[in-house]
């Protein structure tokens, strides 16, 4: 595509703090939704929680009371959700593997009889464990004696995905624990089990030859991070699950420099889950172009000029972003149309002279490019809101006859909101 004449040409006379160095200025616009002022990438707003440098345990293979049905829900709604935004999966899936700090990640539990044992990663174990007072972790000196096998002490990886940086020559690596609940076993106590679980078995995974025999490729550097991912199958969570993330302290975690853990709680796999269904429902009307043609959108930085061109995935910066950018090509076209997925609450004119000045810093709004932008859960005033900061835009810009038409052009439309719920029975059923 040839470079637009707009491109960056009219940002240079403004004083806004989003076209300086990456920031995040957090005064709230209408009612929840922060400014983002990142000139460069705006993923940095993180609407499910990314927690760098902290981390934990893992002796049971499910921490909260799920059945084998339930978690099938949840490996079968990720791996459709994740295939959309062109993650790829790698390895086996369900298995555990050895630990490789046992005398840190064990811990000795009292017996009935007064013995000890060790954790493992059954259900029935962790849970008797649970009932009894913790003995404290395992010493170097257990383990040698005889008294806990080391080889008892696992980590359990769900599935793991995989997507390339747009930004370096690495690829990342996500260990997923996946989790599916009904609205009232959705806790605080079992949501810090899980991330306390995933931090031990992140610090290992680096170190582990098991893991990356079944799961590492050996043509690029590879980084590492764990998603717990939340998932609530009869759709009825309407609690603030960002608030039970809020209460969790998770100082005393640690987790290796460079690496992180994810977690995506209900409403935030929601919005997923909505964009995606809207983007295999457009492809099967041929609203968008094949597949192959699917790029997610990252912008030249000021130092990582060049994006890789085997970064077609959305990041999972991107996925908890304030918006998703989809390229694609559709039959017959010369030039890639740009799809945009908007999550915020359409509330303020504000909001859409942002995704406008973003979208014209970095060149898309060109002649003979199809804009669409689907926004979920606007406000009533919302359409009118953007349509206001278009012609905003062209006033404060003297934008002239040719950009007005251009930024007139951009297709404003609203989701379609979906909301799953599963039968516990019939997926017991399918997978039988």
């Amino acid at each position: 595509m040839a470079e637009s004449r707009f491109k960056g040409k009219r940002f240079r006379k403004r004083d806004l703090n989003c076209h300086r160095h990456s920031e995040i200025r957090r005064k709230p616009i209408g009612e929840h939704w922060p400014t983002i002022t990142d000139r460069d990438f705006v993923s940095c707003l993180t609407r499910a929680r990314l927690l760098y440098n902290s981390c934990e345990p893992i002796h049971s293979r499910k921490l909260m009371p799920e059945t084998t049905n339930t978690a099938e829900i949840a490996a079968k709604v990720s791996k459709e959700l994740f295939g959309t935004f062109l993650w790829e999966t790698r390895g086996p899936k369900d298995e555990s593997w050895p630990c490789e700090a046992p005398a840190e990640h064990g811990k000795r539990r009292r017996g009935k009889e007064g013995g000890t044992s060790a954790g493992t990663d059954s259900v029935a174990d962790a849970t008797a464990a649970a009932a009894e007072p913790d003995q404290g972790p395992v010493s170097e000196d257990d383990i040698q004696a005889g008294s806990v096998q080391a080889a008892q002490i696992t980590h359990p990886t769900d599935i793991v995905f995989y997507y390339d940086e747009p930004y370096s020559n690495h690829r990342t690596y996500i260990n997923c624990d996946l989790k599916s609940y009904a609205a009232n076993t959705i806790k605080k106590s079992e949501v810090k089990k899980a991330i306390v679980s995933l931090a031990r078995a992140l610090a290992c995974l680096e170190k582990s030859a098991v893991w990356r025999d079944r799961y590492v490729l050996g043509d690029k550097n590879a980084l590492f991070a764990c998603l717990l991912f939340v998932y609530n199958h009869d759709g009825e969570y309407n609690s603030a699950f960002d608030e039970i993330l809020a209460e969790i302290n998770i100082s005393n975690l640690d987790i290796p420099k460079g690496s992180k853990i994810i977690v995506l709680g209900p409403r935030e796999i929601s919005w997923l889950d909505n964009v995606s269904d809207e983007i295999l429902r457009m492809k099967g009307n041929e609203l968008i172009g094949p597949r192959e043609s699917w790029r997610y959108f990252y912008p030249p930085l000021v130092l990582a000029k060049n994006v890789q061109p085997s970064a077609r995935a959305a990041i999972v910066e991107m996925l908890t972003g304030p918006w998703i950018i989809l390229k694609h090509r559709p039959d017959g076209n010369t030039k890639d149309a740009i799809l945009v997925f908007y999550r915020g609450p359409g509330k303020a004119m504000e909001e859409f002279s942002l995704l406008i000045d973003y979208l014209m810093f970095h060149g898309l709004v060109d002649e003979g490019v199809n804009i669409t932008v689907r926004v979920s859960m606007q406000g009533k005033e919302s359409r009118a809101l953007f349509d206001k900061a278009i012609d905003d835009y062209i006033v404060r810009f003297d934008g002239g006859d040719q950009l007005a038409a251009l930024l007139k052009a951009i297709h404003y439309e609203s989701m379609t909101f979906v909301r799953r719920q599963y039968s516990t029975v019939e997926i017991g059923m399918k997978y039988a």
